[in-house]
């Protein structure tokens, strides 16, 4: 017997890829979430975890009589009077998530006017936000996880059973995920189309979490070599064939996807791995219903991923002078239509290598040869692109910092890793 019909299970998944806003009468709005790596530099130089009560209570007095408030509840979180939120990640990453904004221009200026000034006021305190997409595994210490939370416990649990990946991701990593309206439509394919086929040439772009694998090897990304190693059921790409839905695409991934967690709320609990299409085919203690197949979908985590808007996963937190190429090049790929073709006929070819090529781009970033001459080809469209779009859709100097990236790094094939190095404890 089957607990949910196929088209219910179809309809949950049109619903993610149905415009959760407008585009704001311009070429689209710019959502930006950014996490930082909090540490505590001791006396002697050494760095340690720190422990999310002393973060929550610094930002706690900064918010008597500021932009920030409190929200009650077991989960610290804050409000900001600009419209976004500060919360925590599992190892107690600071997250900012601001509110969609008509332009890149206007996202960027939230980015820098939340967290920049967070960032320096800490640093006073000897309390240190790394922008980058990795911890330190010179930081001395293991970090446990910082939330009093079922669902991360549970998650933390289950992710241990397949390698000790997913506890790194929790922990370890950290991400700048920007957000791209889906458009009309008839723009949604081509939109989710383009922004899978960016993923190794822009990962690659923008690595920024070096790590010196346990084999020795150096990954100029190492959380995006991470990622597939948690769960391949739940990671990767989610690509139709040319001229194919992604609703139904994402619908066969989803129930192909092991099942993490049961349950919602205080009745969460862990799943036992099975896939949800074998779970609805052999229910054994109970069938599943609608609040799984729910809980289920907020577990899945590819590249791309649709959440009434397109979700883009994959680029490494980069270093704070960085913070608004991505919001430039992103936007400029994906609302402009010349561009948003070219980009495709350029990366098609690679369709087949998605997840080779992403690999690749985790381990050497853009010095790869095909990588390199990819992303200096992407980057050279998207900078045309800007100059197609509205006049004040991006400022003059994010432009000016997406100019100074490829100069500084795409055109002589290397990312921010190639900045620092960092040693796998």
């Amino acid at each position: 017997m089957i607990a949910i019909p196929r088209g219910e299970l179809r309809a949950t998944i049109e619903q993610l890829f149905t415009p959760a806003r407008s585009s704001h009468g311009g070429p689209g709005a710019l959502g930006t979430e950014l996490e930082l790596i909090p540490q505590r530099r001791t006396p002697d130089g050494t760095l340690e975890p720190l422990q999310l009560a002393s973060l929550v209570e610094f930002l706690d007095s900064r918010a008597r009589g500021s932009e920030f408030s409190l929200i009650p509840g077991d989960r610290p979180a804050f409000n900001v009077a600009s419209g976004g939120s500060l919360t925590f990640e599992p190892g107690g990453q600071l997250e900012y998530s601001g509110p969609p904004r008509p332009t890149a221009r206007e996202a960027g200026a939230d980015l820098r006017r939340v967290l920049g000034p967070v960032r320096r006021a800490l640093g006073v305190t000897g309390i240190e936000m790394d922008d980058v997409g990795i911890s330190s595994p010179a930081v001395t210490g293991s970090i446990d996880l910082q939330q009093p939370d079922i669902r991360y416990e549970a998650m933390d649990s289950y992710l241990s059973t397949i390698s000790p990946w997913g506890q790194w991701m929790m922990r370890r990593t950290a991400s700048m995920q920007v957000n791209i309206d889906l458009g009309a439509p008839e723009q949604i394919p081509d939109r989710w189309r383009a922004a899978n086929l960016l993923v190794p040439v822009l990962g690659g772009a923008f690595a920024n979490s070096p790590l010196l694998l346990p084999d020795g090897t150096r990954a100029a990304s190492g959380r995006l070599w991470i990622w597939p190693r948690i769960d391949p059921s739940r990671t990767g790409f989610v690509l139709p064939p040319p001229g194919g839905d992604p609703v139904d695409a994402y619908l066969e991934f989803a129930l192909g996807a092991a099942v993490m967690l049961k349950g919602s709320g205080p009745d969460l609990e862990q799943g036992d791995g099975r896939s949800f299409s074998d779970w609805i085919a052999e229910p054994r203690r109970r069938e599943p219903g609608n609040e799984d197949w729910s809980t289920h979908l907020t577990t899945l985590f590819p590249h791309v991923r649709p959440r009434s808007w397109i979700e883009l996963r994959f680029v490494d937190t980069p270093r704070e002078e960085w913070w608004d190429v991505p919001l430039v090049i992103l936007p400029a790929l994906l609302y402009d239509d010349d561009a948003r073709t070219a980009v495709t006929e350029l990366l098609s070819p690679t369709e087949p290598r998605l997840a080779a090529l992403t690999e690749t781009a985790a381990l050497k970033g853009v010095s790869d040869p095909e990588l390199g001459a990819l992303a200096e080809s992407v980057f050279r469209i998207a900078l045309a692109a800007v100059e197609r779009m509205p006049p004040d859709y991006f400022g003059a100097a994010q432009v000016s910092a997406a100019e100074g990236f490829v100069s500084r790094f795409t055109s002589r094939r290397r990312s921010q890793a190639d900045d620092s190095v960092r040693a796998a404890g």
